[in-house]
């Protein structure tokens, strides 16, 4: 494991772009996940999930799974879990790059994707601070 929330151990296996803005993702990968968490918040019921695979349970109806980098294992794991469950698949989003995401749907039929302008990303990494419930939370780019 390293800082930023990525586990490169056998159940992952990340197809990245090697440039300096997927670079700085990685290195910030948590905070990315809390302004996205803080942003969603302002207008939906968010909570993380225990949902394999997933990250977050919107309005207790949609899972989202952010996916800025495709992980091969996770969609490999993903597309059994929803064939032999469909109606979950019905209830999954992947929060993607515009490239991913049409890479998402050749993989998992019926694929929702939720478009991450790389603006966002760089509004996200701009912070010092992270606002949720009224709080600010220093979280420096790294």
């Amino acid at each position: 494991m390293i800082k930023g929330g990525f586990d490169f151990s056998s159940q992952h296996s990340y197809l990245i772009p090697y440039n300096d803005f997927n670079k700085r993702i990685m290195r910030n990968y948590e905070k990315i996940k809390l302004c996205m968490f803080a942003d969603l918040s302002k207008r939906h019921k968010v909570e993380y999930t225990d949902a394999k695979y997933m990250d977050f349970l919107v309005d207790d109806e949609k899972y989202l799974k952010i996916m800025l980098f495709i992980d091969i294992n996770h969609i490999a794991m993903l597309k059994s879990s929803i064939e032999i469950h469909p109606e979950y698949g019905e209830k999954m989003y992947f929060v993607c790059f515009r490239e991913n995401a049409k890479r998402l749907e050749k993989c998992i039929r019926d694929c929702k994707t939720i478009i991450m302008d790389e603006s966002t990303i760089d509004e996200y990494l701009e912070k010092d601070y992270i606002e949720f419930k009224d709080e600010k939370m220093d979280f420096p780019t790294i």
